[in-house]
């Protein structure tokens, strides 16, 4: 593992999994009908694990919640 993605690694351990449990209560009640909730987290982790930094991010909490509405959003453009 290189040191950009170890850093990455201890980044997201530290900073959003964190929130995850709190993520996927919202997106069950809020999406649950519309997204499956493994495939949303799972999908905003790649996002997020491919910045190329997280220099600018202030609110991992509130970047992780709005990456994974993202990805709902971007489902709901496939499907409809």
């Amino acid at each position: 593992m290189d040191e950009k993605s170890d850093t990455m690694t201890s980044w997201i351990a530290r900073e959003i999994i964190p929130h995850e449990a709190a993520i996927r209560k919202w997106l069950a009640r809020r999406w649950g009908h519309v997204a499956d909730v493994e495939d949303v987290v799972q999908e905003a982790y790649c996002r997020i694990a491919s910045l190329a930094s997280v220099d600018h991010i202030d609110n991992p909490g509130g970047y992780f919640h709005r990456t994974a509405n993202a990805v709902v959003t971007d489902i709901m453009r496939r499907a409809g």
